[in-house]
């Protein structure tokens, strides 16, 4: 199906990209880099001066349209399934959808303009998501007037399988588990999660169980006794979950005082140094390992 482009007075300029049963045309109002600007209320073309009148939510327009321009003729199988593209179509038409798809989270494979199983099944999952009738055979207008719309829904992000490996000097985990701020700690061997606040530490984060509750569950990981023995565990901070490791041995200062922990305690990520050898830690980098491995459970 062909693609007509042409300028209007204000320096925008519109696609023919369709055919519109009712009036002949469908047209959206686009900007230099053939964005999306403005909807079409209502659209009337007319064959004998080759001219398109138009009126969107901004203003009235009548346009002339140069004779060489490639005009779609009219197509009544067009009418009677609906559909702007279906499947085994391929163009620059498939190609647009398959980047907006692919914007919204739908599309994952090449923008190669081929209607395959990968783009029917994208827009079958984004018609489910955004309460539409169910048909990836073909993208029919209700389905294209909600993928251009700003009121369209991305695809919901899928559940995380695996904790996140963070580079301790590469990544953003220092911003992420910054001083002061919370996570839920799991012990990736028992199962057994409490809260923890980080309290300081540079080359790794030196932190605190929250409240005494939070402590004896630190404890009991440990099989009741504190020791420097490096465990795998999960960090969870908002909706994201991280791989990294601990000891469990109270050492140094600690702020808070009401938790029953005298002082604090090391979780470490990816690349993190110990304080007072200033270098990696083997054992708590193959907890680290371990942690990213084993499959979520939280």
């Amino acid at each position: 199906m062909s693609i007509v482009e042409f300028e209007l007075d204000n320096g925008m300029f519109l696609s023919v990209d369709e055919m519109k049963a009712s009036e002949g045309l469908s047209v959206a109002v686009l900007d230099e880099e053939g964005k999306f600007r403005q909807n079409i209320i209502d659209i009337t073309y007319c064959k004998e001066d080759l001219s398109v009148n138009l009126r969107t939510d901004k203003n009235f327009e009548k346009v002339y349209i140069e004779p060489e321009c490639d005009i779609p003729e009219y197509n009544e199988k067009l009418e009677y399934n609906n559909a702007l593209i279906k499947y085994g179509n391929a163009g620059e038409q498939v190609k647009e959808v398959q980047r907006r798809l692919k914007e919204l989270g739908y599309f994952n494979g090449v923008i190669g303009g081929n209607y395959l199983d990968l783009t029917k099944a994208a827009i079958e999952d984004f018609q489910l998501n955004n309460g539409l009738h169910v048909d990836g055979t073909k993208l029919d207008l209700e389905t294209y007037d909600r993928l251009i719309s700003y009121d369209a829904l991305p695809a919901p992000k899928p559940p995380q399988k695996h904790a996140k490996e963070m580079d301790w000097w590469k990544s953003d985990i220092q911003k992420i588990f910054s001083k002061g701020t919370a996570a839920l700690i799991t012990d990736v061997e028992t199962g057994l999660q409490w809260r923890e606040e980080r309290r300081g530490g540079t080359n790794h984060a030196d932190v605190q169980p929250l409240t005494k509750e939070d402590t004896k569950k630190l404890k009991k990981a440990y099989g009741g006794k504190w020791a420097w023995t490096r465990r795998a565990i999960w960090v969870t901070i908002g909706n994201e979950t991280y791989a990294a490791s601990m000891n469990g041995m109270p050492h140094g200062s600690g702020a808070i005082k009401t938790n029953g922990f005298d002082g604090h305690h090391c979780i470490h990520f990816t690349n993190s140094r110990t304080h007072c050898s200033d270098k990696i830690c083997p054992n708590h980098q193959k907890m680290i390992k371990k942690a990213a491995s084993v499959e979520l459970t939280i």
